[in-house]
């Protein structure tokens, strides 16, 4: 079973875990996540809110933050436990967020080999507006979905 819930300051040693496993996951040759300028997990805790998914036994297999800017709902920082990927617990997280921060209008940053990957977003409602090839194979793709 997994529950979500807020996370906090001290929970960052492992959402950088976390982290880490997926970028290993997607470039096992060390390039980093891409972030966009005032993305990064402290600038969540600073200014916005940052989602967890946890095991009954208190392991993290995901993460999402989330804030409000400009009118719209930034989601940045979808991070799932290679084992848990595709187990619906992307769609948990962007859900919960969705309720805990609603805005007229999302974006969301998703770093994927392939479009299969977004299935569960598109499932959501999310629509693709850009799409960045990034180098290993990967494309950076740009989702945003109406309130």
């Amino acid at each position: 079973m997994i529950r979500l819930e807020k996370a906090c300051r001290e929970d960052l040693p492992s959402l950088l875990q976390l982290q880490e496993l997926v970028r290993e996951h997607l470039f096992p040759e060390g390039q980093a996540l891409p972030v966009t300028v005032g993305d990064s997990l402290e600038d969540f805790f600073a200014g916005g809110v940052v989602l967890r998914a946890l095991l009954d036994d208190g392991t993290m297999v995901g993460a999402v933050c989330g804030r409000e800017k400009d009118g719209a709902q930034r989601l940045a920082c979808l991070l799932v436990h290679p084992q848990w990927q595709g187990q619906y617990v992307e769609t948990m997280l962007l859900l919960q967020m969705e309720s805990l921060l609603p805005g007229a209008r999302r974006e969301l940053l998703f770093p994927a080999r392939d479009a299969a990957a977004l299935r569960p977003l598109l499932w959501l409602g999310y629509t693709v507006s850009e799409e960045t090839p990034l180098p290993q194979g990967l494309t950076l793709y740009r989702l945003e979905k109406e309130g």
